[in-house]
């Protein structure tokens, strides 16, 4: 098979940007990835932990399951995830003060909106962490075990 310089040089004009792209996306990403992993794991946790109280004080899956839909559509309504916070009643807005999910999306417009690191997010940070040591220790204090 005859190998053409011309067939290489196509396909350098084609790699090299490509290969840039890729580094450069590497360079942006791997600043992201430690914040947004960090941060979502939190939330994982806040998540789990409100399940697992919401399961502890059900009797059946199917209660439960009804309880925690009702949960996750207020919480995300009042997230500001649809509808900024700052146009929402006065009462409205001291209600998401206890909405986990308002602080996870604040923290995900923050990283990829304006790249964001931890030093900035010390506060929804410190947020996320007492709901998820709180709900997670409201688990283990209602868990009772079942025979």
């Amino acid at each position: 098979a005859d190998v053409h310089p011309v067939f290489l040089n196509e396909h350098a004009w084609n790699v090299v940007p490509l290969y840039y792209l890729c580094h450069c996306s590497y360079i942006f990403l791997r600043n992201l990835t430690f914040i947004n992993d960090l941060l979502s794991d939190i939330y994982i946790l806040v998540v789990s932990g409100l399940g697992l109280v919401i399961s502890n004080y059900s009797n059946t899956m199917q209660q439960a399951m009804f309880v925690m839909f009702f949960f996750v559509i207020i919480l995300i309504l009042m997230s500001g995830l649809f509808t900024p916070v700052e146009s929402m009643p006065d009462w409205a807005q001291i209600a998401t003060i206890v909405n986990p999910l308002k602080y996870f999306i604040q923290v995900m417009r923050a990283v990829y909106l304006k790249g964001s690191g931890v030093g900035e997010l010390t506060t929804q940070l410190v947020a996320l962490a007492g709901f998820a040591v709180c709900l997670n220790a409201w688990a283990v204090m209602s868990y009772k075990k079942r025979e």
